[in-house]
């Protein structure tokens, strides 16, 4: 007997006799208790969970482990949240799944597969300019031979690969993908395997069973089981020897070793990955082991059965294991390929407190006062479960304030609140409520907001502030948050969003936070181009602590440990993928210090709400609490990314100001204060208060920045760094005894029992001092490792000592910044990368001494060592030591140094570490020039390895100069090196005819020249000459127009090209260039149901679109009032408006017919984010060009009715985007930003455009509005939940023989909808049935009927409403 089915059989048997016993009602309407709380599983009336894009419930697409019994061990629950869960959750059914499993991008649909890769980042366009993507359109197609659509669906999944199987009645294609992983792996049976390709395929390699392919430049191995052939040209068909499995490979290059390299491994097929993470709270290390399980499914030639893995940048940054020489280029920065099947990573955790401690120099009056403006005011004013999260994470940081403050009344108020708060949403049945969803395996808070339920969105963003909260209660009420009480309710949120035990099936595990990936993805759907996406990071990381302090305060070691997982690694994720601290993520084109949203595809920087710059950076820093200090890791990025804040707004920030000065107050709280002391009436952010910020920008004054250097011997606590060099240890004993706290550098002191203690120790500016000798060397001649006067050569980090006594910090002592060494054993100072210190003479440094005795210092390379120095120190002195490099001797590679060792057995404070010698360092540029491509035929080269140069150039001729002219050669780039330059000429033998060029171009690298100049010379002996502001270290260009610069250019042609100036410079690209002809715009990369079109051939103009408007007149680009003429030209096909003789136009769109006649009604805005359009010039852009976007709202009443508004986008050189010639320039303009339009009912004329000293011809192409929903979307929130029963006028009214009539349900129930003719007699029904709440539109034909009035009647429980219509054939 198979036990199996016998257990199955009974367990069916169960059921049936289940539904048959027990009414449905009873068994689904079920209220699930827990402790003093509860959840139900029935839906809330008039309610939604899971939706696709049409607004109608669907389950999930899924099939295999899927759906097993719970109890069978291969069984896996629904998922979300996650990197491919558009495949489960199929929200356009219509639409590709796009999957990015990094190296690969997979786009998966009823064909098949479609696998790419990419290496180069390209501008998304998605909501405006300023996004990055990893896109490549699809290179390798995979199918079924014959077979063109079949079903597809989610069979299996593990922590970072996931399975998606294709069916037919008698085929089946199974393919399995992951994070990390450069193979795909295929199964399948019934029908030939397909590959194809829309583009160009070349193989390179052949041979039998495997195949080498380059498409598009990326390389791919495919890897069939022996005896299976491939044909020798695409497409490839191939029955795979009957074996019915093969893998395609992303190969790094097209070389055969690496071929063969990844074909040792590519027969080790994937069955399952799993990371197993560990965290000590005596160490607070944070350690994860990332598994992956294969089966050999080909034991021939010498594959073997361990598979590739390409770590990301946050992972190898933390890992010890030994790389392969293999990488891959991805959103997230390069991609490190180990080979096996495991391989670990290790991170600090540099602890959590409840709140910061009490050491603020603030006027305790007034923080009182502040406390007390906010005590008494009711909680709970918020509905959904975000906003009433929020609502409850500010109340909590009030509480700790209270507390502090010693106010025992208030912090009892204010305790009431939150816990009445929070239990109203932890009882079933009340008008907040939580709802288990089976069939998704979720938990969804009722009323719902931001898609929390039909596209399951943000679970821990929503329950973080919930958890938070509850945190604070358990702090000070430890028997509220037993179990019995309401601590099971919080358990039930924390495993709903992260469940930590994959032993319960009723919660996926770990749903919102990707384990390879290293951070959350907040999309239930993920079903955008550019895959899943998290905006705002902080709250998932608002989540983690909520977690973690939940856990500890209430004695769950286990949720405790989950929290401290996700805490320590997405901080790391954070800091590479949102800020890029390192500067090696971002794009090189990408000049911005931060995004506000991260996708599978890239980084946007923009918001889904604002494209306002404080909210773009300021959503990955809310909310505020004591957990944000991970946010301070890097003191000089905070400065860096408040300061583009600043730049880019040009001024100060105009919003979210207190969640903007908290993060200031992370690397300058002294800056944070004077602005939060000068701006008393600032308007404080929802989820915020002035108590919560001026407590933490006071106490932050005081702290300093976060140290992760120093850990303690338990989870709960922080060490601080100010200015001073005060070091400030804080820990918090969640037990109720006494606990000693020691910390790593041998510090201790004891805290009492549930108390916060803080203790200060400092190294004192008067007795360490400054150095008595600084270094004067010149510029030129130094290698700087650590020095205020010279710029580091190479980022130089010291390593822990493990083993040792030394505690090495950067410390900043009457500032000037120092490395101290205290308590030195010995210490390794490593480089970043190697530097060359052969042509230097001398190793200078400062050193400071608490003791006075010897240090020894060695120079590394690899595993090489110097001979050693001996240094003698004095005790409490500055020394300077000056050592020849001879002195280390000869044993060591001086062209690699890659560290310094340093012994020693008292403290040591090291500054101006340097080598010099007495030539300068370098010969010359380090990189080539940047140039911008421009097509041949447009360019006339002098000197370039772009582009073909004339002939009959003479690059140096003898006319007495000191010149000397060599080339300096960077791999095969050739480059004009002019050493004692004075002037040198360029002959040009029979001159060069250019007057149908534009521009004269040129780049230079000096790191000597003060002076610089350029001069043409013409055949009849004319000269013009242009002087440079000369810019050194590094390649600067030099484009000018011809005619604005060499204003008495004469008609002769060109005979010499001069160069003037002093010391040596590096010349290259050397090239006249004419500007190319006027192209066709870009196209716009907006969802056509997103969008209102003016202007534009890839959308349909706004009255045929929507019915609404379709009695709109037609838009006038050039109203008669206006200074301008307007053409509509076709470029290329492509219909574009050409302006001409402009000053002003003015574009109106704003009339609309009705039966009574003539409205100024206009375009409502409500539900419109932006407004785009695309423009080109071929004039002169140079300041003080600039442009002025006007747009107007009449109020609808036309103009001048007294409640017109409007406001001005100032489109120069100085805006985002800027104006600039011959380019085509997208303008997006947020309408947030336009804080003149206080109305956008009624929009109604735009103003193209204003100019000051420019352009008077430009194109204008793409002119729309749009949002970042669907303009009639159901996801509106207007409309799916509409206050009152409305029934609209039908439109068109008069109409022959199709009207529309338009409706609104405040709450789902049984809809009728009759017409009646003018003697009341019914003519047809249009609804008789129940229809959800929301925004319903019905077509009525009136073709059978008789010109004349009818009239259209709504019925809706007790209400009935009836308009009247005219049929005018």
């Amino acid at each position: 007997m198979n036990i199996h089915n016998s257990i199955q059989g009974k367990y069916l048997f169960f059921l049936i006799i289940l539904s048959l016993g027990t009414p449905y009602s009873s068994v689904y309407s079920q209220v699930i208790n827990m402790g003093q709380g509860s959840y139900t599983k029935t839906l809330p009336s008039g309610q939604t969970s899971a939706t696709d894009q049409n607004g109608n419930p669907i389950l999930p697409n899924i099939a295999g482990n899927f759906t097993k019994l719970e109890w069978f061990p291969s069984f896996v629950p629904v998922t979300t949240n996650d990197f491919w869960s558009n495949v489960l959750f199929r929200y356009d059914p219509d639409e590709p799944a796009y999957v990015f499993a990094h190296p690969f991008e997979l786009k998966i649909d009823s064909s098949g597969l479609v696998l790419s890769y990419t290496d180069k980042a390209i501008k998304s366009g998605v909501t405006n300019n300023d996004n990055y993507a990893y896109i490549a359109e699809g290179q390798l197609k995979i199918g079924l031979s014959g077979i063109d659509k079949s079903t597809f669906k989610a069979t299996d999944y593990s922590d970072w690969t996931a399975t998606t199987t294709w069916t037919t009645e008698s085929t089946s294609l199974e393919a399995t993908f992951g994070h990390g992983l450069p193979f795909v792996y295929f199964k399948s049976s019934g029908a030939d395997i397909s590959i194809s390709s829309d583009k160009n395929a070349n193989i390179w390699y052949q041979n039998d069973n495997v195949l080498g392919v380059t498409i598009d430049g990326k390389h791919f191995g495919i890897f069939a089981p022996s005896g299976s052939s491939w044909p020798s040209e695409f497409p490839l068909v191939s029955n795979l020897n009957d074996q019915g499995f093969f893998s395609v490979a992303i190969l790094p290059d097209s070389s055969l070793n690496t071929f063969n390299y990844f074909k040792n491994h590519a027969y080790a097929f994937v069955d399952e990955t799993y990371a197993d993470w560990n965290y000590n709270p005596q160490t607070n290390q944070v350690s994860v082991a990332y598994n992956v399980t294969t089966t050999l499914m080909d034991d021939s030639e010498s594959h073997v059965n361990s598979t590739l893995q390409a770590l990301y940048r946050h992972q190898w940054l933390n890992s010890t294991d030994v790389f392969t020489e293999y990488s891959y280029e991805s959103p997230r920065g390069t991609m490190k390929v180990i080979e096996g099947n495991s391989f670990s990573t290790n991170n600090t955790f540099i602890g959590i407190l409840p709140f910061l401690p009490d050491l603020g120099k603030y006027d305790r009056v007034e923080l009182q006062n502040h406390l007390n403006s906010m005590v008494g005011t009711p909680l709970g004013t918020k509905a959904d479960t975000y906003n009433s999260g929020k609502e409850m994470g500010m109340y909590a940081q009030l509480i700790h304030i209270a507390d502090q403050l010693g106010d025992l009344s208030a912090k009892n108020k204010l305790l009431d609140e939150v816990k009445i708060a929070l239990e109203n949403w932890l009882v079933a049945g009340g008008d907040q409520q939580y709802y288990y969803d089976e069939n998704w395996k979720v938990l969804i808070g009722f009323p719902a907001s931001h898609g929390s339920n039909y596209g399951l969105n943000d679970q821990h963003f929503h329950h973080g502030y919930a958890i938070l909260a509850a945190a604070t209660i358990a702090q000070y009420d430890s028997a509220w948050a037993s179990q019995e009480n309401w601590g099971g309710m919080i358990n039930l949120l924390i495993k709903n969003a992260s469940n930590w035990d994959k032993k319960d099936k009723d919660f996926p595990y770990l749903r919102n936070f990707d384990i390879y990936a290293g951070h959350g993805w907040a999309d239930g759907r993920a079903a955008w181009r550019l895959g899943n996406n998290q905006e705002s990071s902080s709250e998932s990381m608002n989540y983690a602590v909520g977690t973690f302090l939940w856990g500890q305060i209430t004695g769950q070691d286990e949720i405790r440990d989950l929290g401290a997982y996700l805490y320590t690694i997405e901080s790391e994720a954070i800091e590479q993928y949102w800020f890029d601290v390192d500067n090696e993520v971002f794009p090189e084109n990408f000049n911005h210090k931060a995004v506000g949203l991260v996708s599978g595809a890239g980084g946007m920087h923009g918001t889904w709400f604002s494209s306002n710059i404080e909210m773009i950076h300021g959503i990955n820093f809310l909310p505020i609490t004591s957990g944000s200090v991970y946010l301070g890791k890097h003191p000089e990025y905070v400065l860096e990314n408040y300061n583009q804040i600043v730049e880019q707004r040009g001024s100060e920030p105009l919003y979210w100001k207190d969640i903007l000065w908290s993060f200031l107050a992370l690397s300058d709280a002294e800056r944070a204060l004077t602005y939060f002391n000068s701006d008393e009436n600032y308007d404080v952010f929802d989820g915020d208060s002035k108590a919560r910020t001026m407590h933490w920008i006071y106490n932050l004054d005081v702290l300093g920045h976060i140290n992760d250097e120093v850990q303690a011997n338990i989870p709960t606590y922080n060490v601080f760094v100010n200015t001073e060099d005060d070091t400030t240890y804080v820990a918090y004993n969640s037990e109720p005894f006494t606990k000693k706290v020691t910390f790593t550098n041998g510090f201790s002191f004891e805290v009492p029992p549930r108390q916060t203690l803080a203790f200060s120790r400092s190294m004192s500016p008067d007795t360490v001092g400054l150095p008595t000798i600084k270094p004067e060397f010149a510029t030129l001649n130094v290698i700087s490792l650590f020095s205020d006067f010279y710029e580091s050569s190479t980022k130089i980090t010291i390593p822990k000592n493990t083993s040792g006594s030394t505690q090495a910090n950067f410390r900043s002592i009457a500032n000037n910044n120092v490395l101290a060494l205290e308590t030195l054993d010995s210490q390794t100072i490593q480089l970043e990368t190697n530097i060359d210190i052969s042509t230097r003479t001398h190793v200078f440094g400062n050193v400071w001494s608490s003791h006075g005795q010897t240090i020894i210092l060695q120079l590394l390379q690899g595993d090489q060592v110097s001979e050693s120095v001996a240094i003698t120190l004095k005790k409490n002195e500055w020394v300077s030591m000056d050592i020849a490099i001879a002195d280390f001797g000869n044993s060591i590679d001086l062209t690699k140094i890659d560290g310094i060792a340093i012994q020693g057995n008292n403290t040591v404070i090291l500054d101006d570490l340097l080598f010099y010698g007495d030539t300068p360092v370098k010969l010359g540029p380090d990189e080539s020039a940047s140039i911008q491509v421009r097509l041949p035929e447009n360019v006339i080269s002098i000197f370039s390895d772009q582009y073909e140069d004339v002939e009959e150039v003479n690059l140096y001729t003898e006319n007495g100069q000191s010149t000397e002219l060599s080339f300096y050669v960077l791999e095969e780039d050739s480059i004009i090196k002019l050493s004692n330059l004075d002037y040198h000429i360029i002959e040009i033998d029979e001159g060069l005819e250019a007057s149908n060029m534009d521009g004269f171009f040129f780049n230079y690298w000096t790191q000597e020249s003060n002076e610089l100049s350029v001069s043409l010379a013409y055949t009849d002996g004319k000269e013009e000459s242009y002087t440079i502001n000369v810019r050194k270290n590094s390649w600067q260009s030099i484009d000018v127009l011809l005619a604005d610069f060499f204003v008495t250019t004469s008609a002769q042609k060109i005979s010499q090209i001069i160069f003037t100036g002093d010391e040596t410079a590096f010349i290259d690209n050397i090239l006249f260039y004419k500007y190319p002809e006027v192209t066709e715009a870009p196209t716009p990369p907006h969802n056509p149901e997103n969008v209102l079109s003016l202007f534009s051939d890839t959308y349909t103009e706004y009255r045929e679109a929507y019915p609404e408007y379709n009695q709109m007149s037609e838009t006038l680009f050039s109203a008669p009032h206006d200074e301008s003429s307007v053409e509509v030209i076709e470029i290329n096909g492509n219909q574009t408006l050409f302006y001409d003789n402009n000053r002003y136009t003015i574009v109106e769109f704003f009339k609309g017919i009705s039966a009574d006649g003539i409205q100024d009604n206009g375009i409502d805005g409500t539900n419109i984010t932006n407004v785009r359009f695309d423009f080109y010039t071929q004039a002169k852009t140079d300041p003080p060009v600039a442009a002025e976007f006007k747009l107007v709202d009449f109020g609808g009443d036309a103009w001048g009715g007294g409640n017109d508004t409007e406001d001005i986008f100032v489109f120069n050189n100085n805006s985002i985007p800027k104006i600039e010639s011959h380019k085509w320039i997208t303008v997006d303009v947020a309408l947030d930003d336009l804080a003149g339009m206080t109305a956008r009912k009624n929009l109604s004329q735009m103003v193209l455009f204003t100019l000051r000293g420019g352009p008077m011809k430009y194109y204008i192409d793409n002119l729309y509005f749009y949002s970042d929903q669907a303009i009639n979307s159901a996801e509106d929130y207007s409309l799916t939940h509409p206050k009152d029963l409305n029934l609209f006028q039908n439109y068109p009214n008069p109409f022959n023989p199709n009207t529309n009539i338009q409706f609104d349900l405040p709450t789902s129930g049984y809809t009728v909808l009759k017409i009646y003719n003018s003697v009341g007699q019914l003519v047809q029904t249009l609804v008789d049935q129940n229809l959800q709440a929301g925004r319903h539109n019905y077509n009525f034909n009136a073709n059978q009927f008789a010109s004349g009035i009818y009239f259209y009647r709504i019925e809706f429980g007790s209400q009935i409403i009836t308009n009247k219509m005219i049929l005018l054939k």
